[in-house]
């Protein structure tokens, strides 16, 4: 509709005739008539609803009445617009019926041919509706026995279904009884793990007893070689000259199995008079005067925690001979 009109450009009209002389236009959407055609869609649409009002005076004069628009929505003419429209309405039917009875009335039809064409054509609704019947009841026959293949098929589904239900809950049962034995199982472990614990804590207060116990052996242990040490280097020249606890070669036999190997050195098993002894081959050694004096100090250890010290080897390679560990 032309702007002056509508108050609104690029909106859809849609047209109620309300009687035979009152059209009512109805208009939704568009853009506010003050935007040019080049940038109209970056502005935004009109959401409210606007009713022109069309009426007939004459032969070409029809008048036209803004009911609602833009400056006047609809939300508030409400009241206005349901009187207004109700008014039409109802004057319309006043002037559809004064033109019907304004009208030529219908010459007279023979009665019998009447009467046969409505026979007929009531026979012929009959006819169709016998057929649409009949179509219906085929499509119904259909479908009762599309439904009783799928009951079919349900009944094995179920059948399959109850068969996988039992084995489900027989696995589920025996599932139940493997959680109840693994519950025992951890039940125990627990209490052994906790028996376990006690019995490592008493371990662990023996090991520190026993290494205290150690300590202060060592320490009595040490303020003797020093004592040993401090009273003449004249006895411990006497002593390196022909020490005590030198062994003679063919008392000693060396087999060649290695009871042990670290950094010091490597432990061999042998006997030395017919007794089963363990023969110790230092890695380093300095000097034999060194390896004299160590052996003097040792030779005059004594203790239960250390091993029987039985003598050693003064050659170009010594050893060192003590009792077998008991481990």
């Amino acid at each position: 509709l032309p702007v002056s009109v509508a108050s609104r450009l690029y909106h859809s009209v849609s047209a109620f005739t309300l009687g035979p002389h009152c059209i009512w236009l109805v208009l939704f959407g568009g853009v506010s008539d003050i935007v040019d055609d080049k940038d109209w869609q970056e502005q935004s649409m009109l959401s409210n609803t606007a009713v022109i009002e069309l009426v007939k005076r004459g032969e070409q004069d029809w008048v036209s009445a803004v009911i609602t628009n833009s400056s006047n929505p609809l939300p508030n003419a409400v009241e206005d617009y349901v009187r207004k429209l109700n008014d039409r309405v109802f004057q319309g039917r006043k002037d559809w019926v004064s033109i019907t009875t304004k009208l030529p009335s219908f010459l007279p039809v023979d009665e019998e041919k009447s009467r046969a064409e409505r026979a007929e054509h009531r026979a012929d609704v009959a006819e169709q509706q016998v057929s649409e019947f009949r179509k219906l009841v085929e499509e119904s026959q259909l479908v009762v026995t599309q439904v009783k293949n799928d009951a079919v098929k349900e009944r094995k589904n179920s059948s399959s279904l109850y068969g996988d239900l039992s084995d489900a809950r027989k696995r589920a049962l025996k599932a139940e009884t493997d959680y109840r034995k693994a519950n025992e199982e951890a039940f125990k472990a627990k209490n052994e793990a906790k028996r376990l614990e006690g019995e490592l804590a008493e371990a662990e207060r023996k090991l520190e007893e026993l290494q205290d116990e150690m300590r202060e052996e060592m320490m009595k242990i040490r303020s003797e070689l020093h004592s040993l040490q401090s009273t003449s280097t004249s006895s411990t020249a006497l002593s390196l000259e022909s020490p005590e606890w030198v062994l003679k070669n063919e008392d000693l036999q060396i087999c060649d199995k290695v009871l042990i190997r670290s950094r010091s050195g490597e432990i061999h098993l042998g006997t030395f008079r017919g007794a089963k002894v363990a023969v110790k081959y230092p890695h380093k050694v300095t000097s034999l005067k060194e390896f004299t004096k160590a052996m003097n100090i040792i030779s005059n250890l004594h203790h239960p925690n250390l091993l029987l010290f039985i003598g050693a080897l003064l050659c170009e390679n010594p050893v060192i001979v003590t009792e077998v560990p008991p481990s």
